[in-house]
């Protein structure tokens, strides 16, 4: 046998080799993670996020605080509240600005329509809404429709694809309406513990 059909036929049987270890790797993996979808549990802040209801989010925020949000948004810097949802007061609370390239966006344009982040736990461990400890309030940038991004969590959920609770959101800040937003489960120690049971890890891309 030549150099080359020696060389070819052990190539042929590490590739063969590689896909068979890749192929169990990933039906072990896969039936890890199905098992543990299995046993997906509803959590209390559920009924909050009704998804064929426009959830109501009032935050109170010192004015100083919130003009200096205004100002810094990049920083992304925790700032004390307080917060109402659907009529529950969730005091000492902490907001923050979100986003990557929509922050950057919005902050270099004419608009302070930003997207928020609201950790319950922030000042004090043992708070939380219901259960969840993070809030996002996404600001559907870029979406003049409002409903691509519901649309897209409805088509992986239809899918039997595990999403984050979510549902429109009407917002204001110290009285004064900010307008509509999508109001999401956090994916974060919540999501994992209702959806993975608190095994796992979590990576952020």
């Amino acid at each position: 046998m030549s150099t080359s059909r020696f060389f070819n036929a052990v190539t042929a049987v590490a590739v063969a080799f590689a896909l068979l270890t890749a192929s169990v790797m990933f039906y072990f993996s896969g039936q890890e993670a199905a098992e543990a979808m299995a046993q997906v549990r509803k959590m209390p802040y559920a009924r909050i996020f009704d998804r064929f209801q426009v959830m109501q989010v009032e935050i109170g925020i010192s004015e100083e605080d919130w003009a200096d949000m205004l100002s810094n948004p990049l920083e992304e810097e925790y700032k004390h509240c307080d917060v109402t949802v659907n009529g529950t007061v969730y005091e000492d609370a902490a907001i923050r600005t979100k986003g990557n390239t929509s922050l950057s966006q919005v902050a270099s344009g004419d608009s302070d329509r930003y997207s928020f982040k609201i950790e319950f736990d922030h000042y004090d461990k043992n708070k939380s809404m219901e259960g969840l400890d993070k809030l996002v309030l996404n600001n559907l940038f870029c979406d003049a429709s409002y409903v691509k991004e519901y649309i897209a969590y409805d088509i992986f959920r239809y899918m039997g694809v595990e999403t984050p609770y979510y549902a429109f959101a009407d917002i204001s800040v110290n009285g004064e309406n900010v307008g509509c937003y999508i109001a999401l489960e956090a994916m974060e120690d919540s999501f994992l513990e209702r959806v993975y049971g608190g095994r796992g890890k979590l990576y952020k891309p």
